[in-house]
């Protein structure tokens, strides 16, 4: 692309570079032939024998208004359109111009040092390689915090290992201590609970004949069996003592033979509570 300033006008020629090697290298360097044929001093349409095939213009007051290139000179209806298209009026318009064939000036017209410093390619590609820039830093940004981030988990996963393998013996011992205090609670529980079986197994041995020994215990809502085996075989002897202790006044007792006794008691809802009270 070339710009060339005149007269606070920008005219733009745009262009592809040919296959030549030559051409892909010193384009950026080309000026359009345009600018090598000096003004008219008359405004109007004039057309021009360019090096490769012929070029319209139409000016006014010294300054470019319209150009339109062609490979060969263009026919009468051509033309027309062309001076219709630059804002001419047609009257007398019948025939084709003959091609002029001028000189190139010595310098182009316009402004072209300062303000058609602009390649549109060049600038098209630095645009592209800017994003590409900028894409390729934010994709490798997040790659790093990603393998950052990666890597602070498998340390922090390593040292969380580490820390576990130390603290799993103090783990296991505070389980146990655990365990073990919350059997302590449950045999505190039984020694001070009013009705526990071991303090009327106590009561209830306090009063049977010497030499009595417990076979079994069965203990039930508002009821007591128990078998024992003890050398005195007088049912009475196991009975009196409770009936005189009157906590424990419903007792029955039942030989079973070969020195055993079945003692049977009628509990109330409060006999164990007032045992040795």
């Amino acid at each position: 692309m070339h710009i060339a300033w005149q007269q606070g006008i920008a005219h733009y020629w745009i262009w592809m570079p040919g296959d030549g090697d030559d051409d892909r290298v010193d384009y950026r360097r080309w000026l359009p032939e345009s600018r090598l044929y000096a003004p008219p001093l008359e405004s109007g349409a004039r057309l021009l024998r360019v090096s490769q095939g012929v070029e319209g213009q139409i000016w006014h007051e010294g300054r470019l208004q319209a150009s339109q290139w062609w490979p060969n000179p263009p026919d009468i209806q051509v033309w027309q359109r062309f001076l219709r298209a630059g804002g001419l009026a047609l009257v007398d318009v019948v025939a084709v111009p003959d091609p002029q064939r001028m000189d190139w000036s010595d310098a182009p017209w316009g402004e072209s040092e300062s303000r058609l410093a602009i390649d549109a390619v060049l600038a098209e590609r630095l645009a592209w390689w800017s994003i590409a820039f900028v894409l390729l830093f934010a994709v490798g940004w997040q790659l790093t915090a990603l393998l950052r981030w990666n890597a602070a988990v498998d340390s922090g996963a390593l040292r969380l290992e580490q820390v576990r393998k130390k603290a799993e013996p103090l783990l296991d011992a505070r389980e146990r201590a655990e365990s073990a205090a919350g059997k302590i609670e449950d045999l505190l529980s039984l020694q001070q609970a009013a009705n526990s079986d071991y303090r009327l197994m106590l009561e209830v041995f306090s009063l049977l004949p010497e030499g009595t020994q417990l076979s079994s215990w069965n203990r039930e809502p508002g009821k007591l069996r128990l078998t024992v085996a003890s050398p005195e075989a007088d049912p009475r002897r196991f009975i009196l003592p409770f009936i005189e202790a009157a906590w424990l006044p419903d007792v029955t007792a039942t030989p079973t033979g070969k020195g055993g006794m079945l003692l049977e008691f009628e509990l109330a809802s409060t006999a164990t509570d007032e045992v040795k009270e």
